[in-house]
């Protein structure tokens, strides 16, 4: 079984997500989120931090450091700022991304990165 999670209409701050499943992002957050499985962030979320997972979605906005595994794909309505790595990225006709790319599979966990 697959868990999913959703961030609808609440507001987050400074929180740090671990586990497994998919992770939905409808609203704001800040913080850390490192999980096997899948996440998206939606329109009109906004996070900020640092975000790992196997396949991400981004249709609304983040900024900070966003690792994916597998694949990052960002939508047309995606507004992205900080650091991309992965060794699949796929960007729509009219998403916004600006920062550091690096095509390659992230090997750290947001975990060993903390300090």
């Amino acid at each position: 079984t697959t868990a999913k999670s959703s961030a609808a209409s609440d507001v987050y701050k400074r929180q740090r997500v671990y586990g497994k499943g998919q992770v939905v992002f409808q609203s704001t957050f800040e913080g850390e989120l490192d999980i096997q499985g899948g996440m998206t962030v939606d329109t009109p979320a906004t996070v900020k931090g640092m975000f790992r997972s196997e396949e991400i979605q981004i249709r609304g906005t983040l900024e900070g450091v966003l690792e994916g595994s597998r694949t990052v794909t960002l939508e047309k309505s995606a507004k992205v700022d900080g650091e991309v790595t992965t060794p699949r990225l796929q960007v729509d006709t009219g998403a916004r991304l600006n920062g550091k790319i690096s095509m390659k599979n992230p090997v750290a966990t947001l975990k060993g990165q903390r300090k």
